[in-house]
């Protein structure tokens, strides 16, 4: 699994990769969401936004 690349097809907002030497992700990423409440719905605040774990 060392070499593991994973595309979740926006799932998750980027491939999940593993490293020989870490084995959770090397970016994790983050959606933010709103309520709106014209429409009365959930709405997208800010996109997909990765993070680098160190």
């Amino acid at each position: 699994m060392s070499t593991l690349k994973v595309d979740t097809k926006g799932l998750r907002g980027g491939p999940i990769e593993w490293t020989k030497d870490n084995h959770f992700r090397t970016k994790q990423y983050y959606r933010v969401y709103r309520w709106d409440s014209a429409k009365n719905a959930i709405a997208i605040a800010s996109d997909w936004k990765g993070y680098d774990i160190k």
